[in-house]
């Protein structure tokens, strides 16, 4: 009886093909969104990293491209816990903040390569297995370090113990707490590049 009710990952895995595409690395952009780069949560930093994550895509021969999108109702936003710490509507679904960065929107379909929009509805996103089962490695870029990506690469390192991920931090964004973001990740072996 103990066996029937058990479930493992690997039950999962028997019942897919490994296709070639699981062995390739995965690349996850984080909420490279107007509101973050020149909306109302936009910054320096933010707008000075478009360019180079164009470079970097124009470059990117490896694998899919996962654009990891925060998205919001208009109408419960500020009743959330986030929203009663940070009170400034952002990525309201259908709004132009809420769509990606028109450069890197571009760069992502120039690379040819197989890719996907993802909505998330909080910092973190948890359904990653529904996307991809296995990957040989996990890059992240974007914007927000110290609240979206942090938060998705320590879900993703969860996920996928045995995947190095790599955090690429020329290509991230991010305010006060970078710093602290990067250190946190370090410690639970996320790789800084």
């Amino acid at each position: 009886m103990y066996e029937q009710l058990t479930h493992t990952p690997a039950d999962d895995n028997q019942s897919r093909q490994v296709s070639k595409e699981d062995f390739e690395p995965v690349l996850i952009i984080v909420d490279a969104q107007n509101d973050f780069i020149t909306g109302p949560l936009g910054s320096h930093s933010a707008q000075a990293i478009v360019e180079p994550i164009c470079e970097f895509l124009k470059g990117w021969k490896r694998g899919r491209i996962f654009m990891l999108k925060n998205t919001r109702s208009d109408g419960s936003y500020l009743a959330t816990q986030e929203g009663e710490k940070l009170p400034i509507k952002h990525s309201i679904w259908g709004t132009d903040g809420w769509l990606m960065n028109h450069k890197i929107h571009h760069a992502v379909v120039c690379t040819w390569q197989i890719s996907k929009e993802i909505q998330k509805h909080d910092v973190g996103y948890l359904d990653w297995k529904e996307h991809f089962m296995y990957a040989s490695e996990i890059h992240l870029i974007g914007m927000r370090m110290e609240t979206s990506i942090i938060t998705n690469a320590l879900i993703l390192k969860t996920i996928f113990p045995e995947v190095p991920i790599y955090v690429h931090v020329g290509l991230c964004a991010g305010g006060k707490d970078f710093v602290d973001a990067l250190n946190v990740m370090e410690c639970c072996q996320i790789n800084l590049v």
